[in-house]
Parts: structure tokens; sequence; C-alpha cells
């Protein structure tokens, strides 16, 4: 909410570029960069408003904050780390952080009666007006974007900061992440530490001057050197060591004097070594230890190999989940606006350029140039629904839904897609089943069926003709679930491909996005349903999609609509 009514700021398009800037900072920093680079963000949105405090606040509890990260211009007082936001700020707690409503207030005099409270805190810290703009995930309301100004700061609209909001939210959560893994990282290292302190056989125990006190009857030679034994010298052992191992063994000899002269208290050494058939890693570790006054260190080996091919292991899928989810949070909306509005855009085009056409012409038909108006505002009108519908899907709402005879639904969308079968020369077979009902967004049904058959006339256009058969069946499993099949006679597919069928950005395509199929599963699958796919290569495809079966609707009740848009078809 916005208690200020006041005018939004200009420049918006100097907005929409700093949000790109601040989108590509955050995007681009490594994670054990984010802490700075959220920052520098931070100071630069404190620029961006004139402002005199911007703080980026991380849920803790159900009435607590804490402050994550924090930039302020000299002599603005300072926020605790800490703070029971609850009793500082109980209006403000109420709406933001329970509700995950936002709030600008361009002066205290802005706010209610029942927020006297917050009014006292906010002018305790010298804030007279400011922002405050929640970060929502699944779990509610976990972080807060507040920006502050002992002044007066002109509001935003909403749907611009939202777009700021979302940058900040996705690096903050991968900050979280990076320190969940940092802390269980230190814990596990402590934890090794621990264990290998007390199970240790590989141990030699050294005096000042080198000479081998004791040690275990396990403990091997040192960089290709002889086996030491009590009573030899480490240190002439090493040194004489030759090979390829020679100058490891010669770095842990200088960390073993470092030890032994109080230089350092420990040194740790990572070493491959050759076995007979296999090759692996040795930990050396040193510590110096004091008894009876006299300087000793005591030297460790630990075979590390398979602990090495673990933590490479866990880097290579840490290193594939950051890519993924950096994929996923800057691409999958752009990929989704893509995809789906390139087929409205380009029947907009398409009519645009007959219009044209007819108007050149020397008396042209008004009649058809109606009919050419009348589908570029449906066009126009489906790419809207479209966009619509993923700001709904980004807010978590849920969309209309009516019970839906899938039948009539096969029969509309291949009327609907007559034409291209005609073009393409596709014979369509239409196999449905009466009674066959699914609860469900129509729009987005209409939305999947015609991508499959848009995908299966593709997929046979290097068959003849006679060849190119389309079948569409509906049908009642019987089982509490309804289906509708798309199967084509076209070129199948591969095994190498079937694994990836489903996969965002996949295609086979040279102009697909690799969205159609994706976004496919995820409408099914938010309906309750699933798709397979069944192919043999060569032989044709046949995609099944399997919905919850429905109730028939009440005789009188209100229809569900046509077309969504006029236009669902998708390339």
């Amino acid at each position: 909410m916005t208690l200020s009514e006041s005018a939004a700021a200009p420049g918006r398009d100097e907005f929409l570029e700093f949000v790109g800037e601040v989108s590509s900072l955050l995007g681009r920093a490594p994670a054990a960069e984010l802490e700075q680079a959220v920052t520098a963000v931070l100071g630069r949105i404190l620029e961006f408003f004139a402002a005199d405090r911007c703080a980026v606040l991380r849920r803790t509890g159900a009435t607590g904050a804490e402050v994550a990260c924090l930039v302020k211009r000299g002599g603005s007082k300072t926020l605790p780390g800490s703070l029971d936001f609850s009793a500082l700020f109980p209006w403000l707690h109420a709406l933001v952080l329970q509700l995950g409503e936002s709030v600008h207030f361009a002066s205290l005099g802005d706010l209610p009666s029942r927020a006297d409270i917050d009014r006292l805190s906010l002018l305790r810290w010298g804030i007279r007006s400011g922002s405050m703009i929640p970060m929502t995930g699944p779990s509610g309301v976990g972080y807060v974007l507040a920006i502050a100004s002992s002044g007066a700061m002109p509001a935003r609209p909403a749907n611009e900061m939202r777009l700021l909001v979302s940058c900040l939210h996705a690096a903050m959560q991968r900050w979280d992440l990076e320190d969940a893994w940092r802390a269980e990282h230190r814990r596990a290292r402590q934890f090794t530490r621990a264990a290998l302190s007390a199970s240790q056989r590989h141990v030699c125990v050294v005096d000042a001057a080198g000479r081998v006190m004791e040690c275990s009857d396990r403990w091997p030679g040192v960089g290709g050197s002889q086996p030491h034994v009590a009573g030899t010298n480490y240190f002439d052992g090493a040194d004489s060591a030759r090979g390829g191992k020679a100058a490891q063994s010669r770095k842990l000899a200088g960390g073993v004097r470092a030890v032994l002269d109080g230089s350092i208290e420990e040194f740790v050494m990572e070493s491959p070594h050759d076995g007979v058939t296999t090759s692996g890693w040795f930990l050396s570790r040193v510590t110096g230890h004091v008894i009876d006054g006299q300087v000793f260190a005591a030297i460790s080996h630990e075979d590390m190999t398979e602990r090495m091919r673990s933590e490479l292991e866990l880097s290579n899928l840490r290193a594939q989940h950051w890519h993924a989810e950096r994929v996923t949070r800057t691409g999958l909306l752009i990929a989704s606006l893509a995809h789906e509005l390139s087929q409205p855009l380009a029947a907009i085009l398409s009519n645009a350029q007959a219009g044209l056409r007819f108007l050149s012409g020397n008396a042209p038909d008004l009649d058809e140039f109606r009919i050419i108006l009348k589908e570029i505002v449906a066009d126009d009108k489906r790419a809207g629904e479209i966009i619509e519908s993923l700001r709904l899907m980004l807010r978590r709402q849920k969309a209309d839904r009516d019970v839906i005879d899938l039948a009539d639904l096969a029969r509309e969308m291949g009327a609907f897609l007559h034409g291209e079968l005609v073009d393409k020369q596709v014979e369509l077979a239409l196999d449905c089943a009466a009674g066959c009902f699914a609860l469900a967004d129509r729009g987005q049904l209409q939305q999947v069926l015609v991508n499959l058959m848009m995908n299966a006339i593709e997929a046979m256009h290097s068959k003849p003709p006679p060849e190119r058969n389309l079948r569409i069946g509906v049908r009642d499993t019987g089982v509490g679930e309804v289906q509708i099949s798309v199967c084509d006679s076209g070129i199948g597919i591969t095994q190498e491909e079937f694994a990836k069928v489903f996969d965002a950005f996949w295609t086979t395509k040279s102009r697909g996005t690799g969205m159609g199929l994706a976004i496919a599963r995820s409408i099914i699958e938010s309906h309750g349903g699933r798709i397979t796919v069944d192919s043999s290569h060569g032989d044709g495809a046949t995609f099944i999609v399997w919905l919850p079966a429905a109730a028939r609707p009440v005789r009188g009740a209100p229809a569900a609509g046509g077309v969504a848009g006029g236009d669902p078809r998708q390339d």
C-alpha cells in the first residue's frame, strides 16, 4: 500500500535502466562476493532515491528482524543489528512482515493514528520518510528492502519497485544458501579433524633437530625417500628425496622446520601420491608441541582420496545447482514471454501486412478489412492475457477454473488449426469419447493442446502428404482420470532425446525456445495431472495428458468461454 498518493517520480526509463544494471551486477557476482555485490547495489539505490539509509532486513522468527546489509550517509544513525520489530514497529510489522504489503510514507504525518508507536521509533532514528517492500517466498516474507530519508522521498510505482526487489530477493536467497553451506562445511571439517586426531595411524614425532623420536608401524616414506625409523634424521631423508616427489617432500620439510622454530603453529599440505594400481591424495599435517621445555613436531599423513573425490563431486553438483538457479531466475521469464508472445505478435504482423496490401489496391474490400482489424484486436488481447497470466503466476494467484468437456475442447482446437492443417496437408482424425470432464483453466489447456498439435504438425513435415496423419483422442480411464492423446506419424523421438524432451531450453527446432513442452508440463502438473510421451524412432510420437476427472457440470450452469483471447496458438 502507498500512504502518500503523490505522483510517481519522473524517469521511468531511467529507473528501468537502473534495475537492469542492478540485475546484471547481482547476477554476475560469484557466490563468495554476494555480500559485497548487495552492499554495492544498496549504495546505488541510496544515490538513486537520494535517501539517507538503505538496508535489507532479514526476518528472524515471528516478531524479529536483523540487518543483513546496510548502507548509510555520514551522520545518519545506525540501526541496531537485531530488532524486536513487532515491539518497535507494530503497525509496519502487521502490514509488511505478516501481510506482505508494501508501504511508502512521504512524511510521518502520512502514518495513521494507530501507527503512533511506529512514528516515535522512526523519529528516534531520524527517519521522516521511506519505503518498505517485502520479499516473499514460499514460506512468507523472508526479507524487506527498507529505504529511509530524513527529508521527503517521492514514491515510485509499485510494479517498478517489485522489479527492483525481485533482483535483491534472488541475491539474498543465494547469499543465505552460501552462508548455510559454509557453516555446514566448517562443521564437517571440524568433525573430520577431531576424527583424524582420534584415529590417526600414520604419525611421526621429531625433535627440534629433526631426529625421529617415534613413528607408527604404518608410517610411509616421504616423497620417495626411504621409510623413517626411530633415530634417523627426518630432514636428511626428505632432502635426499629424488624424482617427481622431491619438491613436495622438501615443501613438507620446510613446514616442519617452520613449526619447530615457532614461525607458524600448524602446517597443512595436500599432495598427490601414486600407488601400484591407483592414484590418490595425502593430507599432511604438522603440529608443534612443547614437553618439558623441549619442542617437538608431530607429522601425520591421512589418505584423503575418497574425500577429495566427494568434494569434487559436491563442487560439480553445487556448480550445476547455481547455474540452474541463475538460468531459471534470469531466463525463465524472458524465455516464457518470448515463447508465449511470438505467435500473437506474428499474427498481428501478418494481418497488418495483409491490411496494407488491401489498402494499396484500387477498391479495397472494407468487409475483409474489418475482419483483419478484428483479428488484430483479438491477437492483441491474447498477448495482454498472456502477460496477465504470467503476472498472476508470479504473484501466486490462482486462475479461474471451470468444468470443461475435453471432447469439445479437442474439436474446438481442431477447428482452430484447420487452416494450418490444410496448409501443411495433414489429415486430422478425432476419436473423442463423450462424458470426459476436467476442472481446469480453459485457456491454459488450449495452450497445451495447441502446442502439442503444432509440434506434431512440424514433426511430420519430412513425410510425404499421404503419410501425415494426426490423431486426437479423448477418453475416460475409468479410474478417476481422463486423458487427451496427441499422436502423429512423424519422425519420432530418439532414445537420447527421450530423457530431455520436457527439459526447459532444450529443443530440436532451429528457431525454437525450448520452453513449449516445459511450460505444458508445468501447466498440467499445476492441475494435478501429468504428461507422458511414447515414441519409437521413425514411427511417430504420442503425447498423453492425464487429468483428474470432474463431475458433469450442472445443467443450466454458465458455459466455459471459447478460445481465450481468440488465438491460443504457440510456436
